[in-house]
C-alpha cells in the first residue's frame, strides 16, 4: 500500500516506556510491543519504527508508548498544539523536583514526543551524501526513478523536522538519556492523579472542550515555560528567565508591572508565610539581573538580613529551587479555584439572559456558518437561558425575546425537511412576523406555535430541534401574562419593547 495513503500517523514517547494502556488527552498510549487491534499496516509501521528508536550510540531502545493518531489532525498547527499540551504535562509529572538536592526526576528532554507519518520521502533527505563516513553498512535504499523511497515523515521534540526508512536511528533531544527502571507511563500518570490536585486537574484539563478556555491556555503555556526552566540545555541565567516567564503568566502579572505586582501575587495565592515574600523580592532580583546583565550573580535564598554591615549573609538553597515548588503550588491553587468556579458555574451565572438571547440573534444571523452548526451551537445557549429563567434581568425585552424565537423559526423552516402542513405553517406564522405587526399577533404567532408542538408525540422527528423548543418554551414563560392581560383588555396595540425584567 503507498504510505501517502495511509490515515495514521504514529505518536511516539521514545524514552518513555508503559506497562499498560495510558489515556492522555485524546490519545491512549500503549508499549511498542503490544499490537493488539492494529491493522496490518499499523502494526508494521509500529514494529519498524521501535527498531528505529536508539538511546546511546548503537544500544536501541527496546521499549516505548505510542499511539496511533488521524495524520490529518496531528499534522495540523492545532494537532501539534494538543501534542505539546500532552507533551508539556507528562514533562511536569516527571519533573518532580527534589528540593533538598535542586534536582529533578527526569529533565523535560525524556518526556519528548516524536510524530512519524508514513510517506513517500526523498532518498537525499534520508542519507546524506556530503562530508560523511557510514561506519555501518547502510541498508539498500531502493528510490524510485524520481528519487523517492517509503518512509517517514517525523516531527522530533514537536519542533525538528527529519525524515527516515527502514534502517534508519531515531535519537532524543538529549545527548545522554536517562532510562530509569521504575519509571512506567501508566503507573505514574495514575499514582500522580491520585496524590496531587495540580497533576489531576492537568490531566483533566487535557480531555476537556477547547482544552480548558482561557483558563486552560494559560496554564498550559505556563507549564511549558516552567518545563523549559528544567531542560537540560539551559543555563543558570535562561532558567531564571523561563521560571519569572511561567510565574508571570500563571499569575497574570499586568505588562510593565513592578516587582510589588509579582511578590502580592504569590502572597495572595499562597498566603502569608514566613520568608515568602522575601524569597519572591531575592528571585524577582536575580530575574532582573539575567535579564538586564545577563547573568544572576548570586543566586541563593538569604534566608536572614544580615544584623551587621560587615557580617556575610548567611544563604541557603537555589532560589531556582525554591521557585519550582513555588510554581507548582500556585498551579495547584489557580487550578483548584478553576475547579471550583467551574463546579459552582460561576462563569454561566455571571452571564444574564438578555445577554444569551442577543448572542442567539447573533449566532443565528451568522451566514457564514452552516445552519447545522448554527442550531448547534444554540443549544448551550438555550439551556442555561432555560436554567437561569427565573432570575430577574432587567435588560430583557419581549422584542428581544420574540426576534429571537421569529430567527429560530425562520432557520428550522430552511433546514427541515418532511414537516406537517400546520407545523409549517405555524413556524411560518412566526417567521414571517414583525416588529411591524402588533405585539399581539407576535405573542400569538409564538402561543399557536407552541400549541402545535405540544400536540406532537415526537417534536425532533417533527423537524424542530429541542434547543428550539426549549427557547420558545422559556419566552412563553416570560411573556404569557402579559400575552392574556392583552387579550383580555382587547388591545392588540402594545408597546413591543415591555421589559420583562
Amino acid at each position: 500500500m503507498d504510505p501517502r495513503d495511509m490515515s495514521y500517523s504514529v505518536v511516539v514517547f521514545p524514552l518513555l516506556k508503559t506497562s499498560q494502556p495510558v489515556c492522555l488527552g485524546p490519545l491512549t498510549f500503549r508499549s511498542t510491543d503490544d499490537l493488539d487491534g492494529l491493522s496490518e499496516d499499523q502494526a508494521a509501521s509500529v514494529t519498524e519504527i521501535t527498531r528505529m528508536l536508539f538511546a546511546l550510540g548503537d544500544q536501541r531502545v527496546k521499549q516505548a508508548s505510542y499511539a496511533i493518531a488521524d495524520r490529518e489532525k496531528v499534522n495540523t498547527p492545532a494537532g501539534l498544539d494538543e501534542l505539546g499540551d500532552i507533551e508539556a504535562v507528562v514533562a511536569y509529572l516527571y519533573a518532580s523536583p527534589r528540593h533538598e538536592f535542586n534536582d529533578l526526576f527526569l529533565a523535560p528532554e525524556h518526556a519528548s514526543i516524536t510524530v512519524l507519518t508514513p510517506n513517500r520521502v526523498a532518498a537525499g533527505l534520508v542519507r546524506l551524501s556530503c562530508n560523511v563516513i557510514d561506519v555501518t553498512q547502510p541498508a539498500d535504499l531502493e528510490p524510485s526513478a524520481t528519487g523517492f523511497v517509503d518512509g517517514y515523515d517525523g516531527v522530533l521534540g514537536l519542533r525538528h523536522h527529519f525524515w527516515v526508512t527502514s534502517g534508519s536511528r531515531v535519537y532524543g533531544t538529549t545527548p545522554h538519556p536517562i532510562l530509569n527502571h521504575s519509571q512506567d507511563l501508566a503507573s505514574d500518570v495514575e499514582q500522580a492523579r491520585r496524590a496531587r490536585a495540580d497533576y489531576r486537574f492537568l490531566l483533566d484539563l487535557l480531555t476537556e472542550g477547547e482544552r480548558g478556555g482561557d483558563i486552560g491556555r494559560r496554564v498550559f503555556t505556563a507549564v511549558r515555560w516552567f518545563n523549559r526552566t528544567n531542560s537540560d540545555h539551559r543555563g543558570e541565567s535562561e532558567s531564571f528567565i523561563c521560571l519569572s516567564v511561567a510565574l508571570e503568566t500563571l499569575l497574570r502579572v499586568p505588562h510593565g508591572a513592578k516587582k510589588d505586582r509579582f511578590v502580592d501575587s504569590i502572597a495572595l495565592l499562597l498566603g502569608r508565610v514566613p520568608r515568602l515574600e522575601d524569597w519572591a523580592t531575592q528571585f524577582y532580583d536575580a530575574r532582573s539581573r539575567a535579564v538586564h546583565e545577563g547573568t544572576v550573580g548570586h543566586a541563593a535564598f538569604v534566608p536572614k538580613s544580615t544584623p551587621r554591615k560587615q557580617e556575610r549573609a548567611t544563604t541557603y538553597q537555589s532560589l531556582l529551587a525554591y521557585g519550582r515548588e513555588v510554581f507548582q503550588l500556585c498551579l495547584g491553587t489557580v487550578l483548584t479555584g478553576a475547579s471550583l468556579a467551574s463546579q459552582a458555574d460561576l462563569a454561566t451565572k455571571l452571564i444574564a439572559n438578555s445577554e444569551r438571547f442577543e448572542a442567539v440573534c447573533r449566532k443565528l444571523d451568522d451566514d457564514s456558518l452552516p445552519i447545522a452548526d448554527r442550531l448547534a451551537q444554540l443549544g448551550p445557549l438555550a439551556r442555561a437561558i432555560k436554567r437561569y429563567r427565573h432570575v430577574a434581568d432587567s435588560g430583557l425585552t419581549e422584542d428581544m425575546m420574540l426576534g429571537a424565537c421569529r430567527r429560530a423559526a425562520r432557520i428550522t423552516l430552511e433546514s427541515a425537511g418532511d414537516i406537517g402542513e400546520r407545523l409549517r405553517n405555524a413556524l411560518t406564522a412566526l417567521a414571517e412576523g414583525s416588529r411591524k405587526d402588533s405585539h399581539f399577533e407576535q405573542l400569538d404567532a409564538l402561543r399557536a406555535l407552541l400549541d402545535e408542538l405540544g400536540g406532537l408525540p415526537d417534536r425532533t422527528v417533527a423537524g424542530v430541534t429541542y434547543p428550539v423548543i426549549t427557547l420558545m418554551q422559556v419566552t412563553w414563560h416570560y411573556v404569557f401574562q402579559h400575552y392574556f392581560s392583552i387579550r383580555r383588555r382587547g388591545d392588540a396595540d402594545v408597546d413591543t419593547g415591555t421589559s420583562v425584567g
